[in-house]
């Protein structure tokens, strides 16, 4: 099977690339002339210049293709960045899955667990719920995804072969762009020494790609399928972090703290570009709440298997010591005050 991917120069993408191989599939890359392609050297990729949103260059791309699998999207926290969320993650989107509709071949559409919902306690989520309009105004990133499903949904109620898989919060080894894995980093970088109220589902990159060219020949259109599964707080993931990396706990912060914070971060985006812009409301309302999924539908149907939650955190750990001299000589000198 030839296979169209978007976003394959992406933590996610790259690992997909190497799963769609893995299966014998073909893999044909739209890619920007600027996008930066190392996650993918040395794949035997087809690879073909584009933007997701230019409509041409994706209809050229999809020529041809078996299938269309759909990875792009915008990933941004800061208050500035929300018009450019709704376009790239949005417009982008509905450019590719009407081109796939177009050519009357399968496309995945990658969502995330953002688009099925937050809640104040630790409530598990499935494929039914969906992100609350209060809370898909509080966080820019999720609503602009479930915009994205919205437009999926359209498009398989009209006929077309559509699919969404949404994703948890991806852990595993090679975020060269510390895309999924940013907080990690800053925690090993001492540049963020706390941790958020809240929870997530998490998911080992690997094995969610692995579930791409499953999905290709045996999701049903139409549905979602959630792959995340690893339900736990941010105490009990940063509890791990410092026990692989060998270094103090992380402390909790409190969430009016996070708030006031957040507030002050926005405030001070308005007027200037800061270091912390990142630390935004958006960010608050998600990380102080949970986003516990279940995955039981993706397990039966697909064979998805969320794996080892305390092996994935030290393999996660490990490569991003290995990736940052900084990272390791901070472990290092604390491992000495340690012995």
């Amino acid at each position: 099977m030839k296979v169209l991917v978007t976003g394959a120069s992406g933590f996610l993408g790259s690992w997909v690339v190497r799963a769609l191989l893995g299966a014998g599939d073909e893999a044909r890359v739209l890619a920007r002339k600027t996008s930066r392609l190392e996650a993918l050297a040395g794949l035997p990729v087809d690879l073909r210049e584009g933007d997701v949103l230019d409509p041409r260059s994706v209809a050229r791309a999809v020529k041809g293709v078996d299938a269309v699998v759909h990875l792009a999207g915008l990933h941004a926290l800061r208050r500035r960045d929300r018009d450019a969320l709704f376009r790239v993650n949005v417009e982008g989107t509905r450019n590719v899955l009407q081109a796939a509709a177009a050519r009357g071949v399968r496309a995945i559409h990658t969502s995330t667990i953002g688009a099925i919902g937050l809640t104040d306690g630790p409530i598990v989520l499935d494929e039914t719920a969906r992100l609350a309009p209060e809370r898909a105004a509080q966080y820019p990133y999720a609503a602009s995804k479930l915009a994205a499903e919205a437009i999926a949904d359209g498009l398989a109620r009209a006929g077309a072969d559509v699919v969404v898989l949404n994703p948890g919060l991806l852990l595993g080894p090679g975020d060269l762009r510390r895309s999924s894995t940013r907080f990690i980093h800053a925690f090993l970088e001492q540049q963020a020494p706390f941790f958020p109220a809240g929870g997530t589902s998490f998911g080992d990159v690997r094995g969610v790609a692995a579930m791409y060219p499953v999905a290709l020949r045996k999701a049903r259109c139409g549905e979602r399928y959630i792959l995340a599964g690893l339900n736990r707080t941010y105490r009990e993931l940063f509890e791990l972090i410092a026990r692989a990396a060998g270094r103090p706990r992380a402390w909790p912060l409190p969430s009016w703290v996070a708030t006031w914070w957040g507030l002050a971060s926005d405030a001070a985006g308005l007027f200037a570009q800061h270091p912390f812009e990142e630390f935004s409301l958006g960010t608050v309302a998600y990380s102080t709440r949970f986003n516990y999924c279940d995955s039981s539908k993706a397990n039966a149907e697909l064979g998805y298997a969320a794996g080892d939650f305390e092996a994935l955190v030290r393999e996660t750990v490990a490569d991003l010591l290995g990736a940052s001299p900084r990272a390791r000589a901070l472990t290092r000198r604390a491992s000495e005050t340690n012995a």
